[in-house]
Order: C-alpha cells, then structure tokens, then sequence
C-alpha cells in the first residue's frame, strides 16, 4: 500500500521544473477529486446526516457546523485538508494549470508509461480494463490512510426495500448471491457472453467474499496476484448522505476557490 506520506515524498523527488515550466510531476490531489472526496472519507472525517436539520428548512448562514444539514469531524477534515494542501506547496497553481493543459489531453496511465507523472488515481475495475499489454507496463498499488484502502463512495449494497411484496424470494435471491460458487457462475457466463473485461465480473469489482478475489478474480486477471488485496486493510465503508455527490461537489468548489488546492 501507499500511504499519503510516501506519496507526497516519492512525487516530490520525481517532480522536475525546467525554465520555470513543470516537465514531470509525481502527484496531484487536483488531478482527480473524486479521489481526494475519497481521500477525506477515508481519513475518518465523518461525514453524516444532521439528524436534528430539516430538509424543508432554509440552511441559516452559520459558524455553527451543529445547524448544518452534514456534520462531520472538524480535527480530522482539517488534518486531511492540510494534507491534500500538503503536496506541491511549493508550486504555483498557474504552473501546475499549465502542465495539465499542456498534458493531460492523453490517458492517465499513458502519463504514467511516458515519464511525465509518477502516480494516476484510477478505481480498480478500471485499472483491470485496460488491455494486457498496457497492465503489463504498470503497477498498481493501493492508496491507504492509516493502513486502510481507500474505498471509492460508490461501494454496492444490496437490500431489499422495507414494505416490498414478496421479500421471501428476494432473500433468497441475496442469500445466492453470496455464495462463492454461485458468483463463480456469473463470471463464467459473463465470459461466454464476453462481457469481461468490459465489466470486471459480477459486480465491476472487487467481491466482498474475499475466497471469490483470491480464486475467481485471480484466474481473470493474473496481475491481481502481484498485489492481492490484505482483509485486515479493508475498512468499513463510508456511511454517506444520499446527496453526497452535490454536497462534496459545492464543498470542494468552495475549497478550492479559497486554498487552490
């Protein structure tokens, strides 16, 4: 795994400046974030519904956070804040514009096999989308923020909708699925469909049955064997509000409007 520390350093010594413009560049949290909203939820910040806030009131302009519709952990968010804004502290953002402009109008990972950035952030299902003979190029290792993977927001949950008919079937529907043997199935049908790898098996990732990662997913795609995923650094995911995706959104506009980060 790759926790933020290392990151940070490894992409600084790799970071090189020539004529005042940036020629390669390790890591930057404003490439993607997506991936630093996943960043911030994996660092303990605790973003959770305000119980006591009404969806029909109008949100009060307020230095008390207890009045807003999202709580959260106000030591850790800063913590994580000052992280992100950690990297790269001592480039320009208009240098850093300019090399993404001048850049990235090609694949990420096709920066990363051309020397001009050290780190690209992709979720897993994409990375083993990518043809055998780019994956063979590249090595994928795990972001982790103390000794934890970094989930994306978007991890599946099935359930079934409290009130709904027939809800007998639908256990045992769910109680099918998690079977190794019977995921094992839809792989396999998956591929005489050719599906895969368009779809990376049953549920375009990692299964939470980890003998299904070991054994399955492995036998799809070999690579996994260089760098399996270890139970005890998955963390319990994120219990996020439904509107999270706007929320972080504005969230991180406004951040960026006031620490260019």
């Amino acid at each position: 795994m790759l926790d933020p520390e290392t990151i940070r350093q490894t992409s600084q010594a790799f970071t090189r400046i020539e004529n005042g413009k940036i020629s390669s560049m390790g890591f930057s949290p404003r490439w993607d974030l997506g991936f630093a909203e996943n960043w911030l939820l994996a660092a303990n910040v605790g973003f959770t519904p305000n119980e006591k806030w009404k969806p029909t009131s109008v949100p009060a302009i307020s230095d008390d956070i207890s009045s807003w519709p999202v709580l959260w952990n106000k030591q850790n968010l800063e913590k994580c804040i000052e992280g992100l804004l950690s990297f790269n502290s001592d480039i320009g953002v208009s240098q850093q514009d300019d090399f993404a402009f001048t850049y990235f109008n090609m694949p990420g990972y096709q920066l990363v096999l051309e020397g001009k950035v050290l780190y690209w952030p992709m979720k897993a299902s994409e990375y083993f989308k990518l043809p055998h003979s780019i994956r063979e190029q590249l090595r994928y290792r795990f972001p982790a923020v103390d000794h934890k993977i970094i989930l994306t927001e978007n991890s599946r949950f099935i359930g079934i909708p409290r009130g709904s008919k027939n809800r007998k079937a639908a256990l045992e529907f769910a109680r099918w699925l998690f079977v190794a043997t019977n995921q094992e199935k839809i792989w396999k049908e998956m591929e005489s469909q050719q599906l895969l790898p368009d779809y990376v098996g049953a549920f375009d990732g990692f299964s939470s049955i980890m003998q299904v990662n070991e054994t399955i997913f492995l036998r799809y795609f070999p690579e996994y064997g260089q760098n399996p995923l270890l139970p005890a650094a998955i963390p319990e995911p994120a219990r996020i509000p439904d509107y999270w995706e706007d929320f972080s959104r504005d969230f991180f506009a406004s951040l960026a409007r006031s620490s260019d980060v």
